[in-house]
Parts: C-alpha cells; structure tokens; sequence
C-alpha cells in the first residue's frame, strides 16, 4: 500500500476520531476462503512451490505494512485480504481507530505465526 495513500488516511481519520474508513475493492479470496477451499488440510510445501513463494513474500508483505503502520502509532489494520489467490499482493481494506498496544495482535497470531510456522517447516 502507498504510503502517500496511507498518511491522507491517517489525516482524514484525525478529524473524525471515531470513524471507520472502509475502503471497498473487489477482492477475489481471502486467507480464511483459501483454508476453506482447502479443506482445512496442510498445505505441503514440497508439493506446492509456487504456495510456498506465495507465503513467504505474503508475510514479507504483511510484515512491512505492520512496520509502517506502527511507525504512526495510531492504525491498525482489521481485515487484510488476499487480492489474487496466485499472487501475493493483499488489501487492507478497512482501517480503524485503536489503541497502540493491540495493534494487529489477532491478525498476526491467527494468520501470520501459522505461516511461519510453516516457513519453518
């Protein structure tokens, strides 16, 4: 996500301190609809190797994201979602107030340990 994009959020969010920002896109699968479509099975990574490109740079992505939104210490995101179930590319698409020490606690111990996890594997 652009940062330029990210700051006039952060700016419009300042003025109005308890409203939602949704930002609606079309996204195509979500990371609970991939394990779902999966049907709740490990993905095998020796049987996989795009699934395990796609994961890694997943978290990458994530986690620079993360880093940026901490950096402001006022957003964090609630839903991020997976554009393409074959590229890596994700789009937070709702960003809300909260505060700093529960940013993305949820999101990353449900969605990103799992994935590592299975990096480490």
């Amino acid at each position: 996500m652009n940062s330029k994009l990210v700051t006039n959020m952060l700016v419009h969010l300042n003025m109005f301190q308890q409203v939602h920002l949704n930002m609606f896109q079309q996204v195509h699968l979500n990371m609970f609809q991939q394990v779902h479509l999966n049907m709740f099975q490990q993905v095998h990574l020796n049987m996989f190797a795009l699934k395990w490109k796609l994961i890694k740079h997943f978290i990458l992505v994530m986690m620079a994201l993360l880093m940026f939104l901490l950096k402001l210490r006022f957003l964090s995101p609630n839903f991020m979602l997976q554009k393409n179930p074959t590229r890596s590319w994700i789009q937070v698409f709702r960003l809300e107030i909260s505060c700093f020490c529960t940013i993305c606690t949820k999101i990353v111990q449900n969605i990103l340990l799992i994935s590592l996890f299975e990096l480490v594997l």
